[in-house]
């Protein structure tokens, strides 16, 4: 999955605390055999790996969902749709963000990142 995310890039900028991203997923990609074959839909757990895709790559470092405290799915997101992402990431992990499909909000999620270097346990 994260593979297939990265690939859907299609911009990234950040400015401060604020990642801006599009991500472009293709009617192509394995997962809308599955997901669902009648109807398919970008998979939330995409939409949740496109933030942290965007959010480490703009902060430039290794980053992991390290909660979910709120995930809200408001509209669906269809293959070929562009989803647009806005969202806030403070010094501490802590992060809001938003993901649009043109004016319309898809989903809202409130995250906390950790980065890998301080997930490492030590033996």
């Amino acid at each position: 999955m994260k593979v297939e995310v990265e690939r859907c890039l299609r911009s990234l900028e950040a400015d401060g605390a604020v990642v801006r991203a599009a991500f472009a997923f293709s009617p192509q990609l394995e997962v809308f055999a599955g997901h669902f074959p009648d109807r398919p839909l970008v998979p939330g757990v995409w939409l949740l790996e496109a933030v942290r895709y965007a959010c480490a790559r703009a902060r430039g470092a290794d980053l992991r969902l390290a909660r979910v405290r709120s995930a809200k799915f408001v509209a669906e997101l269809r293959p070929g749709d562009v989803a647009r992402l806005r969202a806030t990431v403070e010094e501490d992990g802590t992060c809001r963000a938003r993901l649009h499909r043109g004016d319309e909000v898809v989903a809202r999620f409130r995250i906390a990142f950790a980065e890998e270097a301080a997930c490492t346990a030590s033996s």
